[in-house]
């Protein structure tokens, strides 16, 4: 028999899902998910207060531990969107004004960039999309496209003007 071999007894069922925080011992986890269409940041901004209300509620000793927030993330994807735009915009007049000597050139360049970045987030909005990073990481990428495009189309018609004035 088993008992001849071994000492049976009957014992805790084995846990399943523990989690532990920087190896301090066993933690309660959770995950907020974020609802479709909706700001991320307000979100992350609720819920931080919605946390700092709890925790003057729980006991002594037991703290709230965030590991994950995003909302450093979407404000770099931001900050970095606002920067491309000043770079390509100052690039864009250099280019304009260096290569081409006009300055009203360079200003058709630098105005189409931002509306048509507007133009962007006005389609989105009415489309339902809110400006996730992926979308804003889209938008830098096509910033550059639209600058390309532009001197190409202000080149054109330096040309076009040139050719008809001779």
């Amino acid at each position: 028999l088993l008992s001849q071999v071994a000492t049976v007894q009957v014992g805790p069922e084995m846990r399943r899902g523990i989690t532990e925080l920087d190896g301090e011992g066993e933690a309660v986890g959770g995950v907020v998910i974020l609802r479709n269409g909706k700001n991320a940041q307000a979100t992350i901004a609720a819920i931080k207060d919605k946390l700092k209300q709890l925790q003057s509620s729980l006991p002594q000793g037991v703290e709230i531990v965030t590991t994950y927030d995003r909302s450093s993330l979407i404000q770099r994807a931001i900050d970095n969107l606002s920067m491309k735009l000043l770079e390509e915009f100052a690039v864009v007049a250099l280019v304009c004004v260096v290569f081409l000597w006009h300055l009203r050139s360079a200003l058709v360049a630098i105005i189409s960039l931002p509306l048509g970045v507007m133009a962007a987030f006005l389609v989105m909005q009415q489309q339902g999309l809110n400006a996730n990073i992926m979308s804003l990481g889209g938008i830098a990428i096509a910033i550059g496209a639209m600058v390309d495009a532009a001197v190409v189309m202000i080149e054109n018609a330096h040309k076009k003007l040139e050719a008809w004035q001779h």
